[in-house]
């Protein structure tokens, strides 16, 4: 690896201008993580079940088409396409509906082609990172308040974790890569990078942000110990027998299933190679213009107390815009549920009007009540999958599906 990618990554990582958000008591600099569902009505019997290398079955198809509730005419965006599962569901409805199928992926990019000649037309497929896609939308002439629903599901797709090459999967022989956007992206830095990079401090940091493991700095330690004592990592396999032999092979359970201790690095450098949560902030923020806003769904939520939610009867009967969310982990599910409850996320928390509001000392500001007459979002319930989906695949324990409707 060259001396000038070995610097940019550690400037990557110690000047990364990224936002604070806010995670309980603690502020962490966080990033996105994005990738989509397998075909939602794929049989349980063909996915796998080993640790981290499950491709999760969404068992939210029929609750998220339902609440979407699609109708004649409108336009939708599976901002994760993966290999079209959410999309595929949303066509089955037998609407005369169109889906702009995003993802960042040259591989479901290609998937997305071959449904759009299928569908003819109803697909618009688009090759895009989170990020990019309000500017993409501009460019072919979508405004704002155009849009019915869009679709984010946070978890890796079956496509990538099945192709060894890719280098996402724990029990596949593969390069130390990890780039969602693969040749899409040279230039970009690769899990190799990072480990071969980073000082123990900045090591242990990432490690403990993203991959909220105890054993970061054992971890980080032993790796750049390993840099200069043994040899440098080239394999995904390589990398997982290392960690799962410092932590003695020891099982977290702390959702009722067991995965290796290599499950939290992997997922650690994934997210920090792709700037996963700050792509998944930005995509909830820029794209809820694009939404529909209807102004008997503001009626509605003005005439409910600031906290109270949807039921799924108004939610699903809602004409604005609606944004679903399949989330799989606490960093993307603190995202998600602090910015549909308009918690600003470059302050603290103990500065959050709802904090402040408890202590009778406080007397609320203009601008907070203003705040609380003028939210974003109307959002529902989160859902978690049935007991009969977790046991077939134990990894959907963590799941969680959140659905908010546009109000501003």
């Amino acid at each position: 690896m060259s001396m000038a990618l070995c610097g940019r990554c550690v400037q990557l990582w110690r000047n990364l201008k990224v936002r604070s958000f806010s995670y309980r008591s603690s502020v962490f600099n966080m990033e996105y993580r994005h990738q989509s569902r397998s075909a939602i009505n794929e049989e349980p019997n063909q996915l796998s079940n080993i640790g981290y290398e499950i491709a999760r079955r969404s068992s939210f198809g029929p609750e998220f088409v339902q609440l979407l509730n699609p109708q004649d005419g409108q336009l939708f965006i599976d901002m994760t396409f993966g290999e079209g599962g959410h999309t595929r569901a949303l066509l089955n409805t037998g609407r005369d509906i169109r889906v702009i199928a995003v993802d960042r992926d040259p591989a479901a990019y290609e998937l997305a082609i071959k449904m759009a000649e299928k569908t003819k037309g109803k697909v618009i497929p688009m090759l895009a990172k989170f990020s990019e896609v309000p500017g993409l939308l501009r460019k072919h002439d979508l405004s704002e308040n155009c849009v019915s629903g869009i679709i984010i599901d946070c978890g890796p797709s079956k496509l990538q974790l099945n192709d060894a090459s890719r280098g996402f999967s724990i029990n596949k022989i593969g390069p130390l890569d990890m780039r969602m956007d693969g040749p899409n992206s040279p230039d970009s830095i690769t899990a190799n990078d990072v480990i071969d990079t980073l000082d123990t401090e900045d090591l242990t940091r990432l490690l403990k942000t993203y991959g909220q493991d105890k054993l970061a700095r054992k971890y980080a330690q032993a790796l750049v110990d390993a840099r200069f004592m043994l040899r440098k990592f080239h394999s995904t396999v390589e990398l997982a027998n290392f960690i799962d032999s410092i932590a003695a092979e020891r099982l977290i359970n702390e959702v009722h299933r067991t995965r290796t201790s290599s499950t939290r690095v992997f997922q650690a450098l994934r997210i920090f190679v792709n700037n996963e949560l700050n792509e998944l902030n930005y995509a909830i923020q820029k794209m809820r213009p694009f939404l529909f806003l209807d102004p008997e769904t503001i009626k509605l939520c003005a005439e409910k107390d600031h906290l109270t939610k949807a039921s799924e009867e108004e939610m699903k009967n809602s004409l604005s815009g609606k944004l679903a969310t399949i989330s799989y982990n606490p960093l993307e599910d603190t995202i998600i549920k602090q910015n549909f409850q308009d918690i600003e996320m470059d302050h603290s928390l103990t500065e959050f009007f709802e904090a402040r509001l408890k202590s009778h000392l406080h007397k609320p500001t203009e601008t907070d009540m203003k705040r609380v007459s003028t939210k974003r979002w109307f959002s529902f319930t989160k859902m978690q999958p049935l007991e009969e989906d977790i046991i077939l695949n134990p990894q959907l324990i963590s799941a969680k599906l959140r659905v908010a409707a546009r109000i501003r």
